[in-house]
């Protein structure tokens, strides 16, 4: 199996990986700090609350909660998200395939798998996004609310799969050293 990057030279691939990684931190504290007016005490989980509402019901309650100006504060958030989620799937997926390439033969095809799928999580999380500005807008009607949460549970499943090969795969390449040494 062949990997998303194929056609870059291992060196052009960590100097992809390098900058991605830098951009990638950035824009996710941006997020961050964006994000933190919309903990509040009525909405405790913050933004995402309103990625996984399931009902209407629950999403008018959020964003009732949130008031005219927290809404304001969350439509900004999403907005950034959009450039967010052209690189964190991009980060985990470079970052399995480097992993992948030192594993042995069977991890490394898990490896490579995940670096696929991995990069369907911006195209969920662009849906997400839609799904939650349609929320902030008063559009609270099915399938709206359930569209943003099955496709955010999926998102979260495929980058919560990435990070455990990364764990995995980190420590089968930890101890394959060490054995080498």
């Amino acid at each position: 199996m062949t990997h998303p990057y194929i056609w870059m030279s291992k060196p052009a691939l960590w100097i992809a990986f390098a900058i991605i990684t830098l951009a990638t931190l950035v824009v996710g504290n941006i997020l961050q700090q964006k994000g933190k007016p919309l903990s509040t005490q009525k909405v405790p989980a913050g933004i995402l609350a309103i990625e996984v509402p399931w009902s209407g019901e629950k999403a008018r309650a959020i964003v009732e909660a949130w008031g005219a100006d927290l809404v304001a504060a969350a439509k900004k958030q999403v907005m950034v998200d959009f450039l967010f989620l052209l690189l964190y799937p991009l980060f985990f997926s470079i970052a399995c395939v480097l992993l992948a390439l030192v594993l042995p033969e069977k991890l490394q095809l898990i490896g490579l798998m995940v670096s696929w799928g991995v990069l369907l999580a911006g195209l969920l999380d662009a849906i997400e996004n839609i799904a939650i500005l349609l929320m902030l807008e008063g559009n609270f009607a099915t399938p709206i609310p359930q569209v943003a949460t099955i496709t955010a549970a999926v998102k979260f499943t495929l980058v919560i799969g990435a990070v455990g090969f990364l764990g995995i795969g980190g420590i089968a390449a930890i101890i394959s050293r060490l054995k080498g040494l």
